[in-house]
């Protein structure tokens, strides 16, 4: 009986070992633990025992040959406390010490451990796979995901800025840059993070976006605003598009007297990414006013080409007035 009654003892003390104790570690972000960190794990207790100690995986703090030079115990515990606490710091974590197991002893054989260490340092092998698609005033960027990162963070800067502006991080691997500047070229680096810190910036190359030019119109060479063209004549006119300008997706549009244009029996209008002609067979007063227009998302421009006609009436009162003199010179020249 009194043998029993002792295991009984022996069996109670222990449980109060494992009940009581209890362990805790800091930084802990959801059982991860930042690289270059120091560590802070704490030993509670509520059994009356001096005897503690700190295990790494199952080894002693103290010989264990990879933390013994980074470990330091405090003890900051009193006797009349209910609860005694002791605290260990490692520092310096690093990501090759993930999987280590970190315990507390006391005497009576009480022990209990913290879940395997996962130590997370900075995302690494950051490889983008860019895909620039500038749409006239922003541009989209793209680039692979890091399975261990959380967040993203993108910055972009021009030729003329001193800085660069970063973006509010981002969880997304596509991020557009809006509000661009036409003609302007935008350098682009991207950074991976996560509780660790960020990689190192990786400038995205060429991640170079030329955004869409204001669109520049020239007139034909072959027209003259000062010559007049005859009523009913042929009036052939060329609105180009200027070399230095990126027309991708333009639309071009004639009008005549602020009506818009339509290809007729009398109109043909024909056009590309470089330029549009226009093909009038019998120019009359309602194409005194012809304009080109030049149009895509990001801007529009247009060429005003002012057609005079000569005055039919005009004309042929000079003829008649000239017809006698004609008759004259003909008439002095037989005698």
């Amino acid at each position: 009986m009194f043998k029993f009654l002792r295991s009984a003892a022996c069996i109670s003390l222990l449980l109060s070992v494992y009940q009581g104790l209890e362990i805790t570690m800091e930084p802990n972000f959801d059982g991860k633990v930042p690289w270059k960190t120091d560590l802070k794990i704490t030993c509670m207790w509520d059994v009356t025992t001096k005897g503690i100690d700190f295990l790494i995986n199952k080894q002693s703090f103290e010989t264990h040959p990879e933390f013994k030079d980074r470990v330091s115990l405090l003890h900051s515990y009193e006797e009349s406390m209910e609860k005694k606490e002791q605290v260990l710091t490692i520092s310096n974590v690093m990501p090759s010490e993930t999987g280590t197991v970190i315990g507390c002893f006391v005497m009576s054989d009480g022990s209990k451990s913290l879940p395997p260490l996962t130590v997370i340092g900075p995302p690494t092998d950051l490889v983008t796979n860019v895909a620039a698609n500038p749409n006239f005033t922003f541009a989209e960027v793209t680039f692979d995901a890091l399975p261990d990162a959380t967040r993203y963070s993108v910055s972009f800067k021009t030729d003329t800025d001193a800085e660069w502006t970063k973006l509010e991080d981002t969880t997304e691997t596509t991020v557009k840059l809006e509000d661009l500047t036409p003609a302007t070229k935008y350098y682009v680096t991207v950074a991976a993070g996560n509780i660790a810190g960020y990689s190192d910036e990786l400038e995205l190359t060429p991640v170079t976006f030329d955004t869409l030019d204001n669109l520049l119109c020239e007139q034909s060479v072959g027209y003259n605003s000062d010559e007049p063209y005859t009523e009913n004549s042929n009036l052939n006119l060329t609105c180009m598009i200027a070399e230095e300008s990126k027309a991708n997706g333009s639309l071009v549009e004639w009008s005549a007297n602020d009506v818009i244009l339509q290809a007729d029996d009398d109109i043909s209008i024909t056009s590309n990414n470089k330029s549009s002609n226009l093909f009038i067979s019998a120019v009359n007063t309602n194409h005194q006013d012809i304009r080109c227009f030049i149009r895509n998302n990001a801007s529009s421009e247009e060429c005003s080409f002012k057609i005079r006609l000569r005055d039919a009436s005009n004309e042929a009162y000079r003829n008649v007035a000239i017809l006698p003199l004609v008759l004259l010179l003909l008439l002095l020249g037989l005698c």
